[in-house]
């Protein structure tokens, strides 16, 4: 399956994390988003990708990587559309627009395009981002899916 996916992720305490070779940044508690996208097969498909993410033991490789592998941070919900067109940088700027949240480390996550990140933290009490998240996937034609995050130690 290929398509694009938002892991949210609960910081249920402020902490420092060293991401990668961008640096060592402080991230309040909260609740975070990751957008990405699988347009591959097998481990770079949307089953592999996610698959991935919800590893606890992993080598580091991307930005959520990192700020996973913190053993604080968690991925409780993944939200996912299938497509075959690359939307994920679309999605990203729709969520810069349209949900009251922030770019906590900017190139998190876009070192590889024009996005100024893929990874933002939602405004504290904003009960309403889930229906904002749902509503920039439907812009693009897509019928989002959450599934419940179940963390894994098997490498």
């Amino acid at each position: 399956m290929k398509g694009i996916y938002t892991l949210i992720i609960n910081l249920p305490k402020s902490t420092r994390i060293k991401i990668g070779k961008i640096g060592s940044f402080s991230f309040k508690e909260g609740t975070y988003l990751y957008i990405g996208s699988a347009l591959g097969q097998g481990s770079s498909s949307l089953e592999g990708r996610i698959r991935r993410h919800i590893k606890i033991k992993k080598k580091a490789f991307w930005h959520i990587d990192y700020f996973l592998e913190s053993d604080i941070g968690r991925i409780t919900y993944v939200m996912l559309a299938t497509s075959t067109i690359d939307l994920e940088c679309n999605i990203v700027r729709k969520i810069e627009k349209n949900l009251h949240a922030s770019i906590p480390v900017e190139k998190f996550g876009s070192s590889d395009c024009s996005c100024l990140s893929h990874f933002f933290k939602i405004k504290n009490g904003d009960m309403n981002f889930l229906d904002g998240l749902v509503r920039v996937f439907s812009e693009f034609d897509l019928s989002p899916k959450f599934i419940k995050s179940i963390c894994t130690d098997k490498s």
